[in-house]
C-alpha cells in the first residue's frame, strides 16, 4: 500500500520536471541544466524501484503475468547494454555469442531487465579501466547466459544471501537498494530457469542464468 501510495507524489514530481525542462529549454545556465538532469535523473531512479518492488511483490504472490513468446537472447542482452552504454565510461564489454541466434521462450520485456540488472551490477563492481564478458551459449537444459566481471569478488558465505530482497554484503562501491538480484532471481525462476553467482574474494564474479529452450 505505501509503494502504490507513493506513485502519486511521484508522477507529480515527474510531470513538473518534464514541464520545466520543455518551457526552460535554451534557458538555463549550465550549472541549471546539470541540477535539473540531476533530478530527472533521480526521479527516473525513483520510479524504477517502486516499479520493481511492486514487481517483487507479484511475482512473490505469484500474480505477475508473463506475456511469453520466441525471443533472441542476444537481441535482448544488446538492447539492454544499450541502455547502459552511458555507465560503461573506459570498461569494456565483450560478448561471447553463438554463430546462430539462440530462441528462447520467455517474457523478453522481463528478461531484458534481468539482463540490464545484471549487467549494471557487473559496472558498478568492474574497475575503471577493466573488462567484462556477457556470454550466452546453449546448455544442457536451454539457454545459459552470464556476466563476468573483474571486481573483488564475494565470498562462497555470500553466494545465496546476495539475491534477497535488501542485501547488503558491504563490498558495494556505491549503496545500492539490494531489489536487482531479488528480481533477478524471481523473474528467472518464473520462466522455469536457475540463477547463481560462481565467484572468490579477488577473482570477479559471474552472474549466471538459465531458461527453458524455445522447443520447451
Amino acid at each position: 500500500m505505501v509503494v502504490h501510495d507513493l506513485r502519486a507524489p511521484l508522477t507529480a514530481l515527474t510531470s513538473s520536471l518534464d514541464f520545466l525542462r520543455s518551457s526552460a529549454f535554451g534557458k538555463l545556465n549550465r550549472t541549471e541544466n546539470a541540477c535539473l538532469a540531476n533530478a530527472t535523473e533521480s526521479a527516473d531512479r525513483l520510479g524504477e524501484m517502486i516499479n520493481t518492488l511492486l514487481d517483487l511483490g507479484r511475482m512473490e504472490a505469484g500474480k505477475m503475468p508473463l506475456s511469453l513468446a520466441q525471443e533472441n537472447l542476444e537481441f535482448l542482452a544488446r538492447a539492454a547494454a544499450a541502455t547502459l552504454h552511458p555507465l560503461f565510461g573506459g570498461r569494456r564489454l565483450f560478448w561471447e555469442t553463438p554463430r546462430k541466434p539462440l530462441r528462447t521462450f520467455c517474457d523478453g520485456g522481463v528478461i531484458r531487465r534481468v539482463l540490464t540488472n545484471l549487467l549494471d551490477n557487473a559496472i558498478r563492481h568492474t574497475r575503471a579501466e577493466g573488462m567484462l564478458i556477457l556470454k550466452i551459449s546453449q546448455g544442457a537444459d536451454g539457454a545459459f547466459v552470464s556476466v563476468t566481471d573483474d571486481g573483488p569478488g564475494i565470498a562462497s558465505q555470500f553466494h545465496e544471501r546476495i539475491f534477497e530482497k535488501f542485501a547488503q554484503l558491504g563490498v558495494q562501491k556505491k549503496p545500492t537498494t539490494g531489489l536487482g538480484l531479488a528480481f533477478c532471481k524471481l523473474a528467472v525462476e518464473a520462466h522455469g530457469g536457475r540463477i547463481g553467482v560462481t565467484s572468490t574474494p579477488g577473482s570477479g564474479s559471474t552472474f549466471w542464468f538459465t531458461l527453458p529452450g524455445a522447443e520447451a
